[in-house]
């Protein structure tokens, strides 16, 4: 963004250069109205410097977000509304200063937005469904960004809530916007809030192992799960047969008794198996 910032900042500067060169060139031409070229040069300068501004508006925001605001669960869902509304209003200044400045009549033109703005609220009842459903999200405890929800047999990590759409990211990270009045009517179950948090692991099994070799890993896998464990406890294991692929699987499922990271806890739970898997000398299938 600060790249970004500076190159529109430059660009500032050539259209001020652009304006003192040829100004002089542009007065000496009898046929042309040299106060259209300081029209378009003021109305472009106005955007390019309304446009640096809101980015100006960006970086402050985003610092008092990791500085002040990152933990605070109001916050966090606040300060993205407080960030856009901000913006919007500088453009809507901006825009009328410019009319102004053109020689339009700000009133007139004023009326006449208002009269297109509530024809476009009426066709567009959406968009205001949209922004009453972000209000409802910011100031609900329902979830937060940040947070891993569950909608109905998917689980999605929460990454932003704006005026008009929560963005979502799954574990691949496939990333799905939904329109706000739209995820306010889901049933949604957030995984980040339940202590509870249910976790199955999954192991791909060759058809050509015995079963006192099945019947042994069983056993270990009752036995990992009989230990007594501080931040999960066991849920169920169990083998699976598929008769249709012609595959088997061993299933372990178990239960976070923390608010720790879930990852990192699957991942640790993962490798004891594994260990388990190993030293009894079973590899994994190659099909699931």
């Amino acid at each position: 963004m600060k790249i970004r910032l500076v190159v529109w900042i430059l660009l500032l500067i050539a259209v001020m250069l652009w304006y003192v060169y040829l100004k002089d060139y542009i007065v000496a031409i009898t046929f042309f109205d040299w106060r259209y070229f300081d029209m378009v040069t003021f109305a472009i300068s106005a955007l390019i410097i309304t446009y640096i501004i809101t980015k100006i508006i960006d970086i402050v925001f985003s610092k008092i977000f990791n500085k002040y605001i990152k933990h605070d669960t109001i916050g966090r869902k606040m300060l993205p509304v407080i960030n856009n509304i901000t913006i919007i209003f500088i453009w809507a200044i901006s825009i009328i200063m410019t009319i102004n400045y053109l020689g339009f009549n700000v009133a007139t033109l004023l009326t006449w937005a208002w009269i297109w703005w509530v024809i476009f609220a009426l066709a567009w009842k959406e968009a205001a469904s949209n922004l009453f459903g972000s209000f409802s999200l910011i100031f609900s405890k329902s979830f937060k960004p940040g947070d891993y929800i569950k909608i109905k047999w998917l689980e999605w990590t929460v990454e932003e809530i704006t005026l008009s759409y929560t963005r979502l990211t799954d574990k691949k990270w496939n990333m799905l916007y939904i329109p706000n009045k739209n995820i306010i009517t889901e049933s949604i179950e957030n995984l980040t809030q339940w202590k509870h948090r249910k976790t199955e692991i999954i192991f791909p099994l060759p058809l050509s192992i015995s079963s006192k070799d099945l019947k042994k890993l069983l056993k270990s896998f009752e036995a990992f799960g009989d230990k007594s464990k501080k931040d999960w406890v066991i849920e169920d294991y169990k083998l699976i047969f598929d008769s249709l692929n012609a595959t088997q699987n061993i299933s372990f499922t178990f239960q976070s008794l923390t608010k720790a990271d879930n990852v990192l806890l699957k991942k640790n739970v993962y490798l004891d198996l594994k260990n388990i898997l190993d030293e009894q000398g079973i590899s994994l299938s190659a099909t699931a």
